[in-house]
């Protein structure tokens, strides 16, 4: 490998760079509410929830005491009969109705009430449902979104290697012209940077791709794209100290798996 392309191939994460630099970035935040407003499962539950909480207003409304009030006006003329005499006449008669209606339902075997019991434990169930798919989708987001941080810290770390590879072949081809050391050596450098070169072409290759997946994960479909590498160290400042058991409480607590099972067995 001569030095011209290895040079060349150091300006790579800076060419990289350039392109990327035109791309839209985003945190990590922003891919999971895109993914979430987007899915299509989840707006598909969202819908059906609307409409059960719809239906959930018809029954609490259908058990609550109805009235209702009608009028109506007639008016005779001509020759006709009197509706208060019952004797023909020829006058022009006016008569008005007037009705009110109530009702209420006192007993009906529990039917509202269970079926309003019912349609609730749904809506909660559904409720727990979404929220046990977003949070699938946003673990499956933050795994692919680390492992495009994992290359791009391999490549900054192997852009390092390359450039203290560089610098002790050029130092050893000098000694090695100066008479002051052999050719194996220079060309065990040479072999060296080969195989960096060639691991920097993977590496590449493989952010790319991992880049492209996490892109489709969360549903953007920009042409260039690309991610914002936080500062981790005031996360694990904010952390504190965590055992497995206080982790696996919180989980079975909180975690929206946990709680759509629950929310399921009511139902059933």
């Amino acid at each position: 490998m001569t030095m011209k392309r290895l040079k060349y191939l150091l300006l790579l994460p800076v060419f990289f760079t350039a392109l990327m630099g035109k791309a839209q970035v985003y945190s990590l935040s922003q891919c999971i509410e895109h993914a979430w407003t987007t899915h299509p499962q989840i707006k598909s539950l969202e819908q059906g929830n609307s409409i059960s909480i719809e239906q959930l207003d018809q029954l609490k409304a259908a058990a609550q005491p109805s009235l209702a009030f009608n009028a109506s006006q007639n008016m005779n003329t001509g020759r006709s009969i009197d509706p208060f005499t019952y004797q023909f006449t020829n006058e022009t008669i006016f008569s008005n109705n007037f009705g009110l209606n109530a009702s209420v339902t006192l007993f009906a075997g529990f039917k509202y009430a269970r079926s309003k019991e019912q349609q609730a434990i749904l809506i909660e169930a559904n409720n727990e449902n979404v929220a046990k798919i977003k949070n699938d989708l946003a673990l499956s987001i933050a795994n692919q979104y680390l492992q495009v941080i994992l290359y791009k810290q391999q490549i900054v770390a192997l852009d390092s290697q390359m450039l203290q590879t560089q610098r002790q072949y050029e130092r050893e081809q000098k000694l090695f012209d100066a008479g002051k050391s052999n050719q194996n050596k220079v060309m065990q450098l040479k072999a060296q940077a080969l195989n960096e070169e060639i691991r920097k072409t993977d590496l590449i290759l493989f952010h790319d791709n991992a880049l492209t997946n996490l892109k489709y994960a969360a549903a953007f479909d920009t042409k260039e794209f690309d991610i914002v590498v936080p500062d981790i160290e005031p996360v694990l400042k904010s952390l504190g100290d965590y055992t497995f058991e206080t982790v696996y409480a919180e989980a079975e607590k909180n975690m929206a798996t946990v709680k759509y099972a629950k929310a399921n067995e009511a139902y059933y």
